[in-house]
């Protein structure tokens, strides 16, 4: 999850017809890079618009720019009512405070943050939730799925960082600047591999920056 940028001025046709006029969902997706806001995921057909407070909890934001987003069915399904105050990831570096890893070998993700904020800890339950399962350590079929093409991407993005390191330096330059271009999925977990790493951090942390200030 790293931050979002959304445009200042909302479509005008959020006031004639509400967040679920195609233009406003356009828009949305304009601003996410076509990804879901909380995954990274790349989405298709399959998204949802998302209120940031949920419209049970917050009936006067159900129209409101700043609390609309696009998240895939997947995430927008577990959020539901259960995470209404998480960070805004409008106005928040979230991807700075709250670490993202990866314990392969026990098929785990990890969110982990020294804030004592209560939104940020809200933020890293949720987190936990998507990519780890509702009643984690066992993961359902549909969780099981969703574990498994992060997976997938995650050793991708290290077999070419592994390759880089090794000495391939030339080939696997545009390999990474490419998957942790802005438009890329689940850029907040390779941001942490690239800045743990010295020579990485040396190479590419000027590369880790979109959306920040």
């Amino acid at each position: 999850m790293i931050r979002v940028r959304k445009r200042e001025d909302a479509p005008e046709e959020l006031a004639t017809n509400g967040y679920t006029d195609d233009a406003v969902k356009s828009a949305i997706l304009e601003d996410q890079d076509d990804k879901c806001y909380i995954c990274e995921r790349k989405v298709t057909t399959d998204y949802q618009v998302e209120h940031l407070a949920s419209q049970n909890a917050y009936a006067a934001g159900v129209n409101e720019w700043e609390n609309l987003y696009i998240a895939c069915n997947y995430c927008n399904d577990k959020k539901k009512t259960s995470f209404d105050d998480i960070k805004h990831p409008d106005t928040y570096n979230v991807e700075d405070v709250i670490r993202h890893s990866v314990d392969l070998e026990n098929e785990r993700v990890t969110f982990t943050t020294e804030s004592e904020d209560a939104a940020v800890q809200n933020t890293v339950k949720m987190l936990e939730r998507m990519f780890n399962g509702t009643n984690a350590p066992k993961r359902v079929l549909m969780e099981t799925r969703f574990y498994n093409k992060f997976k997938q991407s995650y050793n991708n993005f290290q077999s070419v960082v592994h390759d880089y390191l090794a000495g391939h330096t030339e080939e696997m330059r545009p390999v990474i600047e490419m998957q942790i271009g802005q438009r890329s999925e689940y850029l907040a977990f390779k941001y942490a591999v690239i800045m743990e790493n010295e020579t990485l951090r040396q190479d590419f942390g000027d590369m880790v920056r979109w959306n920040k200030e």
